[in-house]
């Protein structure tokens, strides 16, 4: 609808205004007009966006603000290696050291291991440098007696094995025993000795069935049969059942969710250990269970 103002406007735009080339004033009038009203009608954008600048920086402008209590410092010294290239780099240290002492001051237990290591680096197997090809896992627990462990994955001479490092007040240290799988005397030779003899190995043990020559009572005796972490020997051992032996297997063995042989057992279950083996000079090959030193390869603290 068409204002009493419009139609004033019009009337004296029309008398005032000449259009040429046979042109219209009415024409022209309509074309000034809408173009009038588009100018009205365009949004004021600098305008608005000064009103959004102004409410975005009231909102957010004290975190864009950098203050004191803001402020985060990045440190440019390098990060630290995790647990796992750490121990790593313990095995590393030890295989590249060249002497006695500075292989012992990398290991666990070096009261306990330092007669061992004389015996052992005086023997062809000591000079022997194994080729360790290591994984990328590792994973840490605890032994039973507060001590961290350190378990890192690894080939060695092409062979699976699990290198273990415990944490220490000192530092990281190697469990030199379990690394080199110690024996007292080589296996072979302790089973073919014909005196007998006593020593401690790392096994694993799996509960067995067969009784024979000595051992051939079932009710005083538990059967197992043990081989050597190589896999080329395996032999029969026994444990008297009401020994601390005897029971601490049958308890670990129940642990594990399986029972030694009590004539009804479905699956024998191999575990390892660290034992004290007697070799008796009419025991036929077989041995004695005398003492369980370790329900692992790694003694405990």
């Amino acid at each position: 609808m068409t204002t009493r103002l419009g139609i004033i406007e019009k009337f004296k735009f029309l008398q005032l205004t000449r259009v040429s080339d046979g042109g219209f004033a009415e024409d022209e009038w309509r074309r000034r007009r809408v173009k009038n009203i588009r100018r009205r009608k365009s949004p004021p954008w600098p305008i608005i966006g000064g009103i959004l600048t102004a409410c975005l920086f009231l909102l957010f402008g004290h975190k864009l603000i950098p203050t004191t209590a803001h402020v985060t410092l990045v440190s440019l010294e390098p990060q630290l290696p995790d647990t796992g290239q750490q121990a790593r780099a313990v095995v590393h240290q030890f295989l590249a050291a060249q002497s006695f002492e500075e292989k012992l001051a990398l290991v666990r237990h070096p009261s306990r291991v330092a007669p061992f290591m004389k015996r052992y680096y005086a023997t062809p197997a000591g000079d022997h440098s194994p080729s360790i090809e290591f994984s990328d896992r590792h994973w840490e627990e605890m032994d039973g007696t507060n001590s961290e462990l350190v378990k890192l994955e690894c080939l060695t001479d092409g062979m699976p094995q699990c290198i273990t490092i415990e944490k220490t007040p000192d530092g990281l240290k190697l469990d030199w025993e379990s690394f080199v799988i110690y024996e007292t005397t080589p296996f072979k030779e302790f089973i073919s000795a014909t005196s007998s003899s006593e020593g401690e190995y790392r096994v694993t043990v799996q509960p067995d069935d067969y009784y024979n020559f000595a051992y051939s009572d079932h009710e005083k005796y538990a059967a197992y049969r043990i081989e050597i972490p190589s896999g080329e020997t395996s032999v029969h051992a026994y444990a008297l059942r009401e020994s601390p032996a005897g029971k601490e297997l049958e308890r670990l063995f129940d642990l594990a969710g399986q029972e030694s042989f009590n004539g009804s057992q479905k699956m024998n279950p191999m575990l390892p250990f660290t034992l004290i083996l007697r070799s008796d000079r009419d025991s036929k090959g077989q041995l004695a269970i005398s003492e369980v030193v370790s329900d692992s390869w790694v003694v405990r603290n």
